[in-house]
Parts: C-alpha cells; structure tokens; sequence
C-alpha cells in the first residue's frame, strides 16, 4: 500500500485577509445601492406631491375660466386637506383707452401649498383670463 501524497506546496483558495477586503467591498456597494433607491423613492414622492398640486392648480383655473368676482378666495384640497390654496384675481390695468365692448383681462394666480415632512412646498400657477364682472 501507498502513503497518500503530502501537498508541500501553498494551499489553493483566498486568505482570510482577501476574504476580509472582499466583504468590506460588498458592504460599501450594497450600501451605496440603498442609498439610490432611497434617493429614487424620495424623489417619486415629492414628484407625487407637485403633481397632485398641479392637478389642483389646473382644476380651479378651469373653474376660473371666466372671472366673475375680484379678490381673494381660498380653501383646502386632497386627503384629509393636505393641499391649501389661494386664488387671487385682479383686473389688468391696460394703458391704452379701449372701446367699451372690449373684453377685459384679469390677473388669475393660484398658489398651492403642502406639507411635506419637514419641507412646506408650493407652486405658483399665474394666467390672464376673460373679465366679466357680474352686475349687482
């Protein structure tokens, strides 16, 4: 019978030192990867929330078309009233005389504001829209 080979030479496979550096790499990549979804899922979120604004925002000034009524109005929209908003509308004041049968403008802003955490966001929407006054 014959005694089984000794292997005098280095052994195959990584030290504990490359398996330590090989974990370490792992652990950083893994984390930056968090992060970027993180990022990415804060993102989407506030994107959610400027446009659900926006949809507000866009909603009054259809309910605006035509503005009746100067001044200021304001109110609160979306889930449990998240979304508040002013509306504000003053006439345009032109420099030149027009005819009395010529349409006026008036100034329509519409700012919407949130909480967002920590952040109170808003967007301001502006636009110049027929004036017709309603006669008392």
């Amino acid at each position: 019978m014959t005694a089984p080979k000794c292997n005098t030479g280095r052994q195959q496979g990584f030290s504990l030192l490359e398996m330590l550096v090989a974990m370490v790499i792992l652990a950083m990549s893994l984390g930056v990867l968090y992060q970027a979804a993180a990022g990415a899922t804060r993102n989407a979120r506030v994107a959610s929330g400027y446009t659900e604004a926006l949809v507000i925002g866009r909603s009054l000034f259809e309910q605006n078309r035509v503005v009746t009524v100067l001044g200021e109005q304001s109110g609160s929209a979306g889930s449990n009233g998240k979304y508040e908003w002013l509306l504000s509308a003053d006439e345009v004041a032109t420099d030149v005389e027009t005819a009395p049968d010529t349409a006026k403008l008036a100034q329509l802003e519409i700012l919407v504001k949130w909480q967002d955490g920590d952040v109170q966001r808003q967007i301001l929407l502006n636009s110049r829209v027929p004036l017709k006054l309603e006669q008392p």
